[in-house]
C-alpha cells in the first residue's frame, strides 16, 4: 500500500468529488445519513429514560446520559465505517442503503475490536483535553460542554476584555486539541476495517498521510468553512430581507445534504491518497 503525496488542488478536487459521490446515489447515501440520524436521536431518548429510572432510584441521572454519550463515542469509528462502506459501493456502482451502517460491525471479530480500541482513544483524548482546558476558563464562561460552547454562540461582551481574550485563546487551543484528534483518526478506521491494521499503526499512518497531504488539507478546510460560511450567510441575509424564521428553515434540508457530501469527501480522500499495489511477482 503506496500513500500518496498530492498537490494543494486536490483539496478543491476532494470536495467537489464527495458532491459527486453523493449525487450519483443520491437517496441511498441521504438515507444512511437520515438513519444514523435517526438512530442518534432514538440513542438521546433512550438516555433520556434511562436517566428518568435512574432519577427515581437515587441514582445521579447525568451519569446516565453520560455513560450513554460515551457508549456512542466509542462506537463511532465502526459506525464510521458503515458511511464509508457505502461510499465504496457507490464508487464501484452498487446500491447502498440503510442497512450499511452495520457493516463497522461485520469486519470480524478482532478488527472490530480494533475498531472500539480507536473510540475508546478518542473518548480519553476528548476527556484529557476537556479536563485540561475547562479549568483554564474564566469565570463566567459556559461549560465545554454546553451548546453555547459547542456552538461558538455565547456572547463574550459579558466578559471583560481581559478574560474575554483568555475565553478566546482557550476555545482555540480547544479546537487545535480536537483537530490534532481528528488527523489521528482520519483514516485510521479505514486503515483497521479494510487493511487489518492494529489500533496503534493504523493511527501513525493515518498522521502521515495527513502530514505528507497537509497543503491539501488546508485546501480542503478551509473550502468546506466557506461551504457552511456560505450557507448561513445566505440564511443570515434572508432575515435581514424580512424573511424572519423562515430563512432559518433553508437550514434543515441542506444541512443533512451537506453533511452527507463531507462524508463522502473523507472517503474521497481516502481513495485518492491510498493505493493499493500488488505483491511484486517472484522471479522464475
Amino acid at each position: 500500500m503506496d500513500v500518496l503525496k498530492l498537490p494543494a488542488a486536490a483539496g478543491v478536487a476532494w470536495i467537489r468529488g464527495g458532491f459527486m459521490l453523493l449525487f450519483t446515489q443520491f437517496l441511498g447515501i441521504l438515507m444512511l445519513v437520515m438513519t444514523y440520524g435517526f438512530a442518534i436521536i432514538l440513542a438521546g431518548y433512550a438516555a433520556s429514560g434511562m436517566a428518568y429510572v435512574a432519577n427515581m432510584g437515587g441514582l445521579d441521572d447525568a451519569i446516565v446520559e453520560k455513560s450513554v454519550d460515551l457508549v456512542l463515542a466509542m462506537l463511532a469509528p465502526a459506525l464510521t465505517i458503515g458511511f464509508m462502506a457505502a461510499c465504496r459501493a457507490v464508487a464501484a456502482g452498487e446500491r447502498v442503503g440503510p442497512a450499511f451502517i452495520l457493516a463497522g460491525f461485520q469486519v470480524g471479530k478482532k478488527r472490530l475490536l480494533s475498531l472500539l480500541g480507536l473510540g475508546v482513544f478518542q473518548v480519553a483524548a476528548l476527556f484529557v483535553v476537556r479536563t485540561l482546558l475547562a479549568g483554564e476558563l474564566p469565570p463566567g464562561t459556559p461549560d465545554p460542554d454546553s451548546i453555547e460552547a459547542l456552538t461558538g454562540s455565547f456572547d463574550t461582551s459579558t466578559l471583560s476584555d481581559t478574560a474575554a481574550a483568555h475565553f478566546l485563546l482557550v476555545r482555540s487551543a480547544e479546537l487545535i486539541a480536537r483537530l490534532g484528534v481528528a488527523v489521528v483518526l482520519w483514516y485510521a478506521p479505514m486503515l483497521v476495517a479494510w487493511h487489518g491494521m492494529r489500533s496503534v499503526k493504523s493511527t501513525f499512518y493515518s498522521v502521515a498521510a495527513c502530514w505528507r497531504n497537509r497543503a491539501a488539507f488546508v485546501i480542503f478546510g478551509l473550502g468546506w468553512v466557506a461551504l457552511w460560511i456560505t450557507l448561513f450567510g445566505i440564511i443570515g441575509l434572508g432575515s435581514v430581507l424580512g424573511l424572519g424564521d423562515n430563512a432559518k428553515l433553508l437550514f434543515w434540508p441542506v444541512a443533512p445534504i451537506m453533511f452527507a457530501a463531507m462524508y463522502c469527501s473523507v472517503y474521497v480522500t481516502y481513495a485518492s491518497v491510498f493505493v493499493i499495489t500488488a505483491p511484486a511477482a517472484a522471479a522464475p
